[in-house]
C-alpha cells in the first residue's frame, strides 16, 4: 500500500507511527550510502595526496632525475626531469607551474640526498590542491562576501 491516512504517502505524513520507523530506516540507509562514500573519499584522498607523490617521486627524482644527472649533469638532468614531471600531469594551462614544483622537488632531492622530503612537499602541494577543490564553492562565496563588504566599507 503505498498511500498513508487520507491518501498521503506514508514518509509524508509525520503523523502515523510507522511513518517514523519507515523514515529512520530511509535516513539509516542513506547513512551507510554516505559513509560508504566517505570512506572512498577518504581512499581518494590517502591514494592521492600520498600515494601519488611517493610513486611520482620514486620514479621522477628517484628514476629519472637520477639517470639524466649521469648522463647530462645536475642541472640539466634537473630541468629535463622537472619538463617530464610537468608533461606528465597533462595539464597545459599548469605547464609552467607544475614545472617549477618538479625543479623545486628535485631540489629539495639534490639538497637532502633522500627522497621523503620531495615525497613530503609533494604531498602536501596534493593536499592543498584537493582541499582547495573541495572548498572551492565556499570559498568563492567566502571571496564574493568580502568583496560585497569591502565595496560597502
Amino acid at each position: 500500500m503505498l498511500s498513508g491516512r487520507d491518501g498521503v504517502h506514508p514518509f509524508i505524513d509525520a503523523a502515523e507511527p510507522a511513518d517514523f520507523a519507515g523514515r529512520q530506516r530511509a535516513f539509516h540507509r542513506v547513512d551507510a550510502e554516505e559513509q560508504f562514500v566517505a570512506a572512498g573519499d577518504r581512499a581518494i584522498l590517502i591514494s592521492a595526496t600520498f600515494g601519488a607523490a611517493f610513486f611520482e617521486e620514486s620514479l621522477f627524482r628517484g628514476v629519472l632525475y637520477n639517470a639524466l644527472r649521469k648522463y647530462l649533469g645536475g642541472p640539466a638532468g634537473a630541468i629535463v626531469a622537472a619538463f617530464i614531471f610537468a608533461q606528465m600531469h597533462g595539464l597545459p594551462s599548469q605547464l609552467f607551474a607544475l614545472f617549477v614544483l618538479g625543479l623545486v622537488l628535485t631540489w629539495l632531492y639534490q639538497k637532502t640526498d633522500c627522497l621523503l622530503a620531495p615525497i613530503a612537499a609533494h604531498s602536501l602541494f596534493n593536499t592543498a590542491n584537493l582541499l582547495l577543490l573541495h572548498f572551492q564553492d565556499r570559498l568563492n562565496q567566502w571571496f564574493d562576501e568580502l568583496n560585497r563588504f569591502l565595496h560597502l566599507a
